[in-house]
């Protein structure tokens, strides 16, 4: 999908914005003092444009990934996405902590920089695969159709086998 696609810069333009953003920022508290006020409108920004990247991405991925998957199992992937999505909201929080004990435990700007770092590289590879999607592999009608009759002529072959199996 083409707006995909325009989400998909727009997540690579973010990203590295942001980076670039970080880098400004710094390490240098001293020099940090400085910048607040324009750093947080600067961040404010970004946080922005995330909020736009995702609600630009959100809905087409969700159309595209209902349209790949057979109606008769989508609650089926949607549970596993789901699963995925919750994982993946631990291993975040897993890593930054991993992180902050790696550079001993300190809210030191140095360590939050490489975790803000670690972050927007995880992101940037995610912006990557939102090119790899496409509209014309998602299922047809007739694909879906044939898959759920013979869907559903094997489940009624397998529960009249059993069936006979008892008798």
């Amino acid at each position: 999908s083409k707006v995909i696609v325009l989400g998909g810069f727009l997540c690579f333009f973010t990203v590295v914005l942001h980076t670039c953003l970080t880098l400004w920022i710094g390490t240098d508290t001293e020099e940090i003092e400085g910048k607040q006020g324009s750093a947080f409108v600067y961040l404010s920004i970004v946080f922005g444009l995330w909020g736009v990247t995702s609600g630009m991405i959100d809905g087409p991925v969700d159309a595209l990934f209902a349209d790949s998957t057979p109606a008769r199992t989508r609650d089926a992937f949607y549970n596993v996405m789901h699963v995925l999505y919750l994982m993946a909201s631990t291993v975040g929080p897993l890593m930054a902590i991993g992180l902050f004990l790696l550079g001993g435990d300190e809210w030191d700007m140095v360590i939050l920089q490489r975790i803000v770092f670690v972050g927007l590289g995880i992101e940037f590879f995610n912006a990557f695969l939102f090119f790899c999607l496409d509209d014309k592999k998602a299922l047809e009608e007739d694909d879906l159709s044939s898959w759920d009759d013979s869907s559903s002529s094997s489940s009624s072959s397998s529960s009249s086998s059993s069936s006979s199996r008892r008798h």
